[in-house]
């Protein structure tokens, strides 16, 4: 046998023992018998050492039920085993879940022994009861491990499974305890005239009463039939395989109007419900099935009272169906006693209360009536005085949103910056060699900043000079030989040399004036300060040294903090009509402007509306904005807080308006935006 084959027939083994332990469950042996089983074939499949169950007493302390192998693992030779023990159960009752403790360094002392414990907790009708514990070899591998609690808590929830069984069973046995349930059954029934709150009692109580693993209910609204409610389901998956061959089933019983019960055997149906009685059962895995069908209340009140013995029992005749209950068994083969009693009790009271209920909800415009009757029961007694104080109290507001005038401002946000502020731009192109100031430097007008350097230029100036030096000298020459013609009197050369003479003195005038403005050009790469200021541009060495710059680039930027202050805000598009509005209705420009500074969020200054920028800008954080200008009296702005660029909250007071549209004009401006009103 090969490896792989081996790894197989072990997780078949596994699986065979898992299923036995279900099918244990679902039975109605002992408890004794039904834990001894489970334990051995749990030891078995986890290849463990030892198991125990503990059952938890009334004073929370753990007895031990039964056990395999605990005597061997060392658990008693221990002397704090027991009470280590009743320890870890705490903790895991505590917690409720299944749980994986490794004999390590840190809990070796807590432990009962050396083993790798797996713990999972019993519940019975959601109560711990009791604890399922595992001691497994110490050398299993860590991937396992995940598989140990998975395993484990299956387990437990088959045991679990099997403990609310059997106390279902014992309650249903005692006819006190039974009749007591049954009450309360249908006291929850008649609390609600909603379908689904009935379907949901119906099938979730209805279940425990009648003693059956699932319990549906099949509603028929008009031609419409569908399931309403199954027992352990919170919704209804009704496009299922199960739920549609469950109302392909229960149409046929409503149909006919009649009890149906299937035990496994087709040959006593009728022949129009065995096709769909095969298909439910193959997709339940159901061993019996019941299907009652539920049928309206009958009239109580007739009005012939002579003929009313005759009245009643012609409506007993022409009920209409209403629904079915689908009662379904999976491990029984034979109903037990009472079983069809207490469906038919079951049934009768469910069939009341839906008939009820559907009654109820066909009645026209009941949800909204409903309502109306809630509140106007709710309008009685100190609650209508409440009513009324709480009524005067919201015309009382809304009279003061509508009628109350508050300032209406718009808010803006720009920075604080000098009115005069210049840039000095690179004359010529050319690479930055020189630095005279650094950043922050307060300068004077005409102060040198910087020096450019342009290699063109500077060769340009090299050769004219040449050229200049080349024509002064042959100058020099063309008239010594005039000087020589004149002594000869040899008037023809007299003539020509006095020509060269005058072209000679007009290309040296032409470089002349050439060398003048390429000096002119040179001294303008010494870039001066247009003003006086401060050098606003940070780390401008940094920034420029060395650099190659371009003809027009902005290099630096200048400052006069001395004179006189502005604000340079931008306003969202859609704010400026209630600017312009507020200026025509006051017939002024200087609208009070309201700011306050980053750097002193705490005072408030102000000013006056200044200039409206003439266009809009585009805007990545705010869309589309306009620029404007507000300006301020300085000396009421301590020097301290004059900080170039400092980031300014404003608000421009556009007059008075009602205090409704003063905190909800956004909201206003939303809708009248979005739906033109």
């Amino acid at each position: 046998m090969t490896d792989t084959q081996s790894i197989e027939s072990v997780r078949e083994h596994i699986a065979q023992l898992a299923r036995e332990i279900e099918e244990y469950s679902n039975s109605d042996v002992a408890a004794e018998t039904f834990f001894r089983e489970l334990l051995k074939r749990l030891v078995l499949a986890l290849g463990a050492r030892a198991g125990a169950i503990w059952m938890l007493e009334k004073s929370d302390q753990a007895k031990l039920f039964c056990d395999i192998g605990l005597a061997e693992s060392g658990f008693y030779e221990n002397p704090r085993g027991e009470s280590s023990n009743q320890q870890l159960i705490a903790e895991v009752v505590a917690k409720n879940e299944t749980q994986l403790i490794i004999n390590d360094a840190e809990t070796q002392m807590l432990l009962p022994t050396p083993h790798l414990l797996i713990l999972g907790p019993l519940e019975r009708q959601g109560e711990v009861v009791g604890l399922i514990e595992i001691f497994q070899r110490t050398n299993s591998p860590v991937e396992a491990h995940a598989g140990y609690i998975s395993f484990l808590d299956k387990m437990c929830a088959h045991a679990s499974n099997y403990l609310t069984q059997q106390a279902e069973r014992e309650s249903a046995k005692s006819p006190t305890g039974f009749w007591m349930e049954f009450e309360l059954f249908v006291l929850q029934l008649q609390k609600s005239l909603d379908i689904r709150e009935v379907a949901q009692t119906a099938t979730n109580d209805g279940r425990l009463l009648i003693g059956c693993d699932r319990l549906s209910l099949v509603v028929k609204r008009g031609k419409s039939i569908h399931v309403e409610s199954a027992s352990g389901q919170a919704t209804i998956n009704r496009r299922s395989n199960l739920n549609q061959s469950m109302k392909a089933l229960a149409t046929k019983v409503i149909e006919a109007g009649e009890t149906i019960t299937s035990m496994g055997t087709m040959e006593e149906l009728p022949p129009q419900i065995q096709v769909p009685m095969t298909d439910f059962l193959s997709e339940s895995g159901s061993r019996i099935v019941m299907l009652v069908p539920l049928f309206e209340n009958e009239q109580l009140i007739t009005d012939d009272k002579e003929d009313e013995v005759k009245q009643k029992h012609e409506a007993l005749e022409n009920r209409k169906v209403i629904g079915c209950l689908v009662v379904e068994q999976m491990s029984d083969t034979e109903p037990g006693s009472g079983w069809r009693g207490r469906t038919d009790l079951v049934a009768a009271h469910i069939s009341a209360s839906l008939s009820n209920a559907l009654t109820f909800q066909n009645i026209f415009l009941m949800a909204f009536l409903r309502k109306v009757g809630r509140a106007i029961v709710w309008f009685k007694g100190r609650r209508l005085v409440k009513a009324l104080l709480i009524l005067a109290a919201l015309i009382a507001v809304c009279c003061a949103f509508a009628f109350v005038p508050a300032d209406y401002r718009v808010e803006a946000e720009g920075q604080l910056m000098p009115v005069i502020q210049d840039d000095v731009f690179a004359p010529w192109d050319g690479e930055v060699v020189e630095i005279f100031i650094e950043g922050g430097q307060r300068v004077k007008a005409g102060q040198p900043l910087l020096r450019i350097q342009n290699d063109q230029l500077r060769a340009d100036l090299l050769a004219n000079q040449n050229q200049l030096n080349e024509k002064l000298q042959l100058e020099r020459a063309v008239q010594a030989e005039y000087d020589s013609a004149v002594k000869n009197a040899s008037k023809a050369d007299q003539i020509q040399l006095e020509g060269r003479i005058l072209e000679t003195r007009i290309e040296i005038e032409g470089l002349v004036d050439q060398l003048r403005l390429l000096k002119e050009r040179d001294e303008l790469l010494n870039v001066r300060s247009p003003i006086d200021g401060v050098i606003a541009t940070f780390q401008v060495e940094l920034l420029l040294k060395d650099r190659p710059v371009r003809r027009g680039e902005i290099l630096l930027e200048i400052l006069d903090d001395s004179g006189p202050w502005h604000l340079e805000l931008s306003l969202e598009e859609h704010r400026l009509g209630h600017l312009l509005k507020a200026q025509i209705d006051q017939q002024t420009e200087d609208l009070p402007v309201e700011f306050q500074l980053a750097t002193a969020p705490e005072l408030t200054y102000e000013g006056s509306l200044k200039q409206i920028g003439s266009r809009t800008i585009s805007s990545e954080e705010k869309g589309t904005i306009l620029e404007v200008q507000a300006k301020l009296n300085v000396e009421n702005l301590p020097y301290a807080y004059r900080r170039i660029g400092a980031d300014v909250q404003a608000k421009i007071n556009c007059g008075e308006k009602s205090l409704f549209y003063v905190l909800f004009g956004d909201v206003v401006e939303f809708f009248q935006k979005t739906f033109w009103l």
